[in-house]
């Protein structure tokens, strides 16, 4: 049915949702080691600044040649500097990661949102499904059967029986109160029970004469 390509297409986006939001957590776990190397970089050039402003210093205490601190203090500073600038570009990216992991993550719910709604519905048609057969199981139909007028050859006394072919029940007229070839019947409605779901049946009609013997029984 639709409903349920419905729910095997949302279950494909969902699962692909999913492997969106793992790609996006592991990019966001690489970016945070990443971030934690720079910034352990960035304390070791900081302590290299440190020691060499801590040199500086004593030199100039002993009234020593500088031998070559001030080479070493620049490229320290320098190293440091990067290292501050390529901190700055891993925490940007971290950011920008963060924030499409939000966004999958916003999407993955909305997307197990609708799926649930959509296996709900289904529950309901199937349960109203169900119902349906069931009512169609327990169902039962009627045919609606009058005997009008009839006529015969001769004048007798007459009953009408009618039934149905697949069911067999049969129901039957009174007879006849007076001999005629067009007999009165005053029970001549009936309701024949018939078998739901049958498109083709056949009413069996029969009539009967009813003859008074000598011995005053009717035959």
């Amino acid at each position: 049915t639709e409903s349920r390509s419905q729910l095997d297409e949302q279950k494909v986006q969902l699962e692909s949702q999913k492997s969106q939001v793992e790609q996006a957590e592991q990019l966001r776990a690489d970016a945070d080691r990443r971030c934690a190397e720079l910034e352990k970089e960035k304390e070791e050039q900081a302590k290299q600044v440190a020691d060499l402003e801590e040199q500086r210093r004593r030199e100039k205490e002993e009234e020593s040649s500088p031998s070559g601190w001030k080479a070493e203090l620049a490229s320290a500073k320098s190293r440091a500097e990067e290292a501050e600038k390529v901190l700055a570009e891993a925490k940007e990216q971290r950011g920008e990661l963060e924030q499409k992991l939000t966004e999958n993550q916003e999407a993955l719910r909305a997307k197990e949102s609708s799926l649930a709604e959509l296996q709900q519905q289904l529950g309901a048609q199937a349960e109203q499904i169900k119902a349906q057969v069931a009512d169609a199981a327990a169902a039962q139909c009627f045919l609606d059967v009058a005997v009008g007028e009839c006529e015969f050859a001769s004048s007798f006394r007459y009953s009408v029986v009618v039934s149905l072919e697949s069911t067999g029940e049969r129901r039957s007229t009174d007879a006849s109160q007076l001999p005629s070839e067009r007999p009165v019947f005053q029970n001549a409605n009936f309701l024949l029970p018939a078998i739901t779901g049958v498109t083709e049946e056949v009413l069996v009609v029969s009539a009967f004469v009813h003859v008074d013997d000598p011995s005053g029984k009717v035959a």
